[in-house]
């Protein structure tokens, strides 16, 4: 007899070839174990769900270890003690500090790497606010962004400063550390260009007075090659890859109807990203599907189409997410009757769905199948399976 209900870990099919680091419900950075799936939580250990990624490298070779000379310490700044970091281990973060003598002058360490041609980059680094609050990221000689191109973080409220010709992010992690992120685009290949993490006396201002009180804490960067920042992947002499996360569950595992059904997915986007591929019913193939995709120019939209006997868009909901809201999603299907609803609004219907040329043996959950492409880079926090075509009332209250 097939479940109906379980735990999503018992009744989850999950690979990924790599360790993977998340926000675990103790408010500690965690890793999670190859092949092991990662359910996130928030710095307030409210819970996210199964977080699915993309494959990423950190092209930073010391992540953790800012004393190695693989980075470039100036006079005037200096690393200090070492402190409990967000993994919550003594001394995996480190003071970054002036060296106590006297004026004013620039507190910062940095390194210099090689970035391709037209390819956006994202570096990142965990932050905490220490005598000082304020850390910049500062990007020069690059082609492009120009010489200076930075942005400055409040490590006390959590907000971002200024932002000189690139865009930053702030994200809150727990017992007051944040991870703070840079991304830029490149239009030539650069071998001079360099990465500096300051630490700052006030927004806008790189200077601070070298009396012994100017510091802040800081612990993991990262630089890896996309619009947004994903999982920190530690490294110590080598750059690392943190492989793709791959999750199904198997309709054996909850009695599939192959005639119709009724799918609820609430999911958050990490960043909206390149058409993703929220959630599927198929046979393990891109040719036999019932598929939920971000879609449009942000993408912000959420299609919901068919290969099968036919290739049908069947609905799209338009102007659907934003970075980091959870959504809830309500679609019910039957040959020539498709519905959805998303966060509580008006149904929207198809007649065009003609059904699927073959049987239906898993839900392919946040990537498209076979080979695990098109990660959704976001937290699906919930799938409620329905084996029949839930009414266009009920499928909009579901939602709300």
């Amino acid at each position: 007899m097939a479940r109906t209900t379980g735990n999503a870990k018992d009744l989850i099919t999950f690979t990924r070839a790599s360790t993977g680091t998340f926000l675990g419900s103790n408010g500690l950075l965690q890793t999670a174990a190859i092949n092991t799936p990662r359910v996130e939580y928030d710095a307030n250990g409210v819970a996210k769900g199964l977080l699915i990624e993309e494959a990423r490298t950190n092209l930073l070779t010391y992540s953790e270890d800012f004393s190695n000379s693989y980075w470039v310490k100036p006079v005037g700044g200096q690393l200090g003690s070492a402190v409990v970091g967000p993994d919550g281990i003594s001394g995996s973060g480190v003071t970054l500090e002036d060296n106590g003598a006297t004026g004013t002058g620039l507190v910062y360490f940095f390194r210099t790497v090689t970035v391709n041609t037209s390819t956006t980059y994202t570096v990142s680094i965990f932050a905490k606010a220490d005598q000082l609050q304020w850390l910049a990221i500062r990007l020069i000689n690059f082609t492009t962004p120009p010489t200076p191109s930075a942005v400055w973080f409040n490590l006390n409220t959590g907000a971002k400063g200024t932002e000189s010709n690139v865009t930053g992010n702030i994200e809150p992690y727990s017992n007051g550390w944040y991870r703070c992120s840079v991304t830029f685009t490149t239009d030539a290949i650069d071998t001079t260009g360099n990465i500096q993490f300051f630490c700052c006396d006030s927004d806008n201002d790189l200077t601070v007075d070298f009396d012994g009180t100017s510091s802040i804490l800081v612990y993991g960067a990262q630089l890896e090659a996309g619009s947004f920042p994903t999982s920190y992947i530690p490294t110590s002499g080598a750059t690392a890859t943190r492989s793709a996360d791959i999750a199904s569950v198997s309709v054996s595992e909850f009695g599939y109807n192959q005639a119709q059904g009724s799918v609820v997915v609430e999911y958050a986007p990490i960043y909206p990203y390149n058409a993703p591929n929220i959630l599927q019913v198929d046979n393990n193939t891109t040719g036999n599907r019932i598929y939920w995709q971000m879609t449009g120019a942000n993408p912000s939209d959420l299609t919901i189409g068919s290969v099968g006997a036919s290739t049908t868009l069947l609905i799209t909901h338009a102007d659907v997410f934003d970075d980091s809201d959870n959504v809830k999603i309500a679609t019910g299907w039957a040959v020539n009757d498709v519905a959805s609803s998303v966060g509580g609004s008006a149904v929207l219907t198809d007649n065009t769905f003609s059904g699927l040329s073959a049987d239906v043996t898993r839900i392919t959950i946040g990537h498209l199948p076979p080979a695990g492409i098109a990660q959704c880079n976001g937290h699906i926090k919930s799938i409620n399976y329905y084996p029949l075509r839930l009414s266009d009332a009920k499928l909009q209250e579901l939602t709300s």
